[in-house]
């Protein structure tokens, strides 16, 4: 109240604020216990639109969506211990979470690396934006894109595999 001039904003604020926790305690607690029941492909369109999202956000640099490696590999791990998957089973489901991950960055590096190698102001953007002393050319350019294309995918595996394993020992 000390912030707010206003009374009458103060009273709508908080009117809000507990419809907000009486709806999450109702409903949405409800769908996150079953949402690990889900099918993939409904967990799988989620990480894809947050894909897209980080992808535009980010005006096509890939670099960012390396970090959906880590709700993939928290939300592998969760569903394994919730649902009680065997070992065996646990362990190809990971590795479908990984590939799944892996493939899905290759795609975005590839998207990227189309746009970036067309745009004849790529290197020279590269330049100023980093303030390199010399002059990146269209070969340095491309090898820069391949590198970075295969780090970015082979890691994605392994953040997900890590993240997955890490979660396993830490939360349950």
């Amino acid at each position: 109240m000390i912030l707010v001039k206003n009374f009458v904003v103060f009273i709508p604020a908080l009117v809000g604020f507990t419809l907000g926790i009486v709806i999450d305690y109702l409903f949405v607690s409800k769908f996150i216990k079953n949402a690990y029941k889900l099918r993939l492909i409904w967990p799988a369109s989620i990480v894809i639109f947050y894909s897209f999202c980080m992808f535009g956000f980010f005006m096509g640099v890939p670099v960012f969506n390396f970090l959906l490696g880590i709700p993939i590999g928290f939300y592998s791990a969760r569903r394994e211990v919730l649902l009680e998957i065997g070992q065996d089973q646990a362990k190809n489901e990971l590795t479908k979470a990984s590939l799944f991950g892996s493939i899905l960055m290759f795609i975005t590096c590839l998207i990227s690396a189309s746009i970036a190698l067309n745009d004849p102001y790529t290197a020279s953007g590269i330049k100023g934006m980093l303030s390199l002393p010399f002059t990146i050319n269209q070969t340095w350019l491309t090898i820069l894109v391949i590198i970075g294309g295969i780090i970015l995918t082979i890691g994605e595996y392994f953040l997900i595999t890590i993240t997955s394993k890490i979660t396993k020992k830490r939360v349950f």
